[in-house]
């Protein structure tokens, strides 16, 4: 998947629930746990390759709803900016 940097693009505020979709907390909490279980499986040496496959996919996916999140709240600044 190709992940564009949005912070240089302004959107029409029509448009904003559009880009808000998705955006819930980035883990549930059975997947922060499972993640916090591989982890420790990694400092004690016990991680199976399809296990730590898992965990990369759980942290990629961490990291890629913080960045929306700082995307939108970027774009929300503008935006409450722009109206006062």
């Amino acid at each position: 998947m190709k992940v564009v940097d949005f912070n240089e693009h302004l959107f029409r505020c029509s448009q904003l629930g559009k880009l808000m979709v998705g955006v819930s907390p980035a883990l549930t909490a059975n997947q922060e746990k499972e993640l916090s279980d591989y982890r420790e499986k990694v400092v004690n040496g016990k991680i199976t390759d399809k296990q730590l496959i898992k965990m990369g996919d759980l942290i990629r996916k961490k990291k890629r709803n913080l960045f929306y999140q700082k995307a939108l709240k970027r774009i929300y600044l503008i935006f409450t900016r722009d109206s006062s």
